[in-house]
């Protein structure tokens, strides 16, 4: 199962109203609209101030490196992130670090607390860690790949 189906299960636990984002695909189409899944209740991407588009760039020999994702969990909070694949299996970087990294925060206690900072520095980290740990398990190659991570947790009650 992704982790995002996992999370989905999860519904109860961690509040997760709807998730966004992106998927893998292996289209090589310059210019070509990125796969999206949705779980979770439906979303009126105009009514909630929503928009996202993800296309692959001109490089005909690689797909599309980038991936995102939006989660809208109960107690008015959204995480909102931006991966960009680099190397040769960027693509495949980007997806899981998109998949993992809300996963551990989630089901991390320290989310929607005053201590958030610093768990979210230290879900970074173990995120890193998991990517070295997968790729010396050739279950994803990170030698020469690897992604950016940007990412945003709102809380709409305080506005920030």
């Amino acid at each position: 199962a992704s982790v995002m189906e996992l999370l989905s299960q999860d519904d109860t636990a961690n509040g997760r109203r709807f998730s966004i984002g992106s998927q893998t695909d292996q289209a090589k189409t310059s210019f070509a609209n990125k796969t999206m899944a949705h779980l979770g209740d439906e979303v009126d991407v105009v009514s909630s101030g929503l928009g996202y588009t993800c296309r692959k760039g001109l490089k005909p020999e690689s797909p599309n490196q980038d991936s995102w994702m939006v989660l809208k969990v109960d107690g008015n909070f959204s995480i909102y992130g931006v991966f960009d694949g680099h190397g040769k299996q960027g693509h495949d970087v980007s997806q899981y670090v998109k998949d993992m990294l809300p996963k551990l925060i989630l089901r991390d206690p320290r989310f929607r607390t005053s201590d958030m900072p610093t768990m979210l520095s230290e879900s970074f980290r173990k995120v890193q860690s998991l990517v070295m740990t997968m790729d010396r398990m050739k279950k994803l190659s990170a030698q020469m790949s690897g992604t950016t991570a940007t990412l945003v947790v709102h809380d709409h009650a305080e506005n920030k």
